[in-house]
């Protein structure tokens, strides 16, 4: 298992954007995840690299 740290860009009801350095997320992979406004699982729907970093889109399954 790996952990990943990151920043909590936006949350939104059903989903949430993070910045990060871990670039071998996929899309419709599914993850667990905890932040400060809530803790589940998630799908990934999209990654961007900006700079140096990796910028990642979240969808909240459960």
């Amino acid at each position: 298992m790996v952990e990943i740290e990151g920043r909590l860009m936006d949350v939104s009801p059903g989903g949430f954007r993070m910045s990060h350095h871990f670039a071998s997320l996929t899309a419709g992979q599914v993850v667990e995840f905890s932040h400060i406004e809530a803790k589940g699982r998630a799908r990934v729907i999209w990654n961007r690299i900006v700079a140096e970093r990796v910028e990642t889109g979240f969808l909240v399954v459960a």
